[in-house]
C-alpha cells in the first residue's frame, strides 16, 4: 500500500474537535487501522470515517500521544504516524 494521505503533527486546544487524515492505495484495497500509542483507539471517543479518517468532536487531554495509521493488505501493512498535543483550557497545580 502506499500513502495517499498521511497524519500530520497536530496541536488543539482541550475540547475543540480533532480530525486526522490517512488514505492509502493498493491492490487489493488496503484496510485502514488506527493505533494510539500502540493500543487501538477507543471507538467509544474515537470516529473513524469512511474515508479513513479520524475524528473527535471534542477533545480531552487524554488524547495526547501518537496516533498511527496503518495500511494493510497482502502486500505488506506500512504505518504513518503523528503526534498530537492538547493544550488544557485550565492549568490545573
Amino acid at each position: 500500500p502506499t500513502f495517499q494521505v498521511q497524519p500530520r503533527d497536530t496541536n488543539v486546544t482541550e475540547g475543540s474537535p480533532l480530525t486526522l487524515h490517512c488514505q492509502a492505495t493498493g491492490f487489493p484495497k488496503p484496510m485502514l487501522t488506527w493505533q494510539k500509542d500502540g493500543q487501538p483507539v477507543d471507538t467509544n471517543h474515537v470516529t473513524l470515517l469512511s474515508n479513513g479518517s479520524l475524528y473527535i468532536s471534542a477533545t480531552v487531554v487524554q488524547d495526547a500521544g501518537r496516533f498511527s495509521c496503518n495500511a494493510s493488505n497482502v502486500a505488506g501493512s506500512p504505518t504513518v504516524s503523528a503526534d498530537v498535543v492538547i493544550y488544557g483550557m485550565y492549568m490545573y497545580h
